[in-house]
């Protein structure tokens, strides 16, 4: 029972064994792709670090999970065993030893092994978390239609994003990470939140509702894995709710995706 770091040789074997679990795990599967796409550059002094903060957990030779903690420091994980063919203390153990809680940001994944990871940073790492968010997966299946619903206001638009329209969906974006992504927590500033929405349109795609020139709402992609895409982000503003526009923005995102 061991673990050992991810390395050009190991990669593939990491990203294959989240694969089936990719639905629970895209975020995880995501970061092993660009690892994996990044370490045709050998001499990437950046990707050699990153790896450094990757493991995969092995019993008798036999992948039991990965963990990684990516360049946001945000731990990610795939560790679907059966705790009956493993002792879960020794697991937490491993992992309060191989990795650096207190300079992680935050934990990303399957709730029940989160809350045990949790539990044994509380009594053997002191480590407190400062705010849970619980989430609910929804996924669509693939034979499903994706039925678009027209919103109540007439004259809104959906559109892809643009990077020059940063600076017209930052309010949204600010009002979108107190609500959703910060909570309790402080703010953060202005300036790192035009970073990273600078950074989603980018590297993701992001669907707009306008009205009169106003963006109403948004709604955009977290994660894009092998075989699935997350959707997050999603946000509209107070005064327009209950108008079917969420509803609609998301279901032209969802069909935008599937047709590409």
């Amino acid at each position: 029972f061991f673990a050992k770091d991810i390395t050009n040789k190991n990669i593939n074997d990491a990203i294959s064994f989240c694969l089936p679990y990719e639905a629970t795990c895209i975020n995880l599967v995501c970061y092993l792709l660009k690892l994996s796409k990044n370490s045709e550059s050998p001499n990437d002094d950046k990707n050699k670090k990153e790896t450094k903060k990757s493991k995969i957990l092995y019993l008798d030779e036999k992948i039991i999970g990965v963990f990684c903690v990516n360049a946001s420091n945000m731990f990610l994980y795939c560790i679907p065993f059966d705790y009956s063919s493993v002792s879960a203390s020794d697991v937490f153990n491993l992992l309060l030893t191989e990795f650096n809680f207190s300079c992680i940001f935050a934990i990303m994944g399957e709730a029940i092994f989160q809350a045990e990871l949790l539990r044994h940073l509380r009594i053997r790492g002191c480590i407190n978390g400062a705010v849970t968010a619980k989430y609910l997966l929804m996924t669509k299946k693939k034979d499903s239609s994706c039925s678009i619903p027209q919103p109540l206001l007439k004259g809104v638009k959906i559109r892809r994003a643009l990077l020059k329209d940063a600076g017209a969906i930052l309010p949204l974006q600010r009002l979108y990470e107190k609500e959703e992504v910060c909570k309790e927590s402080a703010m953060m500033s202005e300036r790192l939140s035009l970073l990273n929405l600078e950074k989603t349109l980018q590297n993701e795609t992001v669907f707009i509702a306008t009205y009169n020139g106003e963006v109403l709402a948004k709604a955009n992609t977290n994660s894009r894995g092998a075989y699935w895409e997350q959707i997050g982000g999603i946000y509209t503003a107070k005064k327009y709710r209950r108008l079917l526009i969420g509803s609609y923005l998301v279901a032209t995102l969802t069909e935008h995706i599937q047709k590409e």
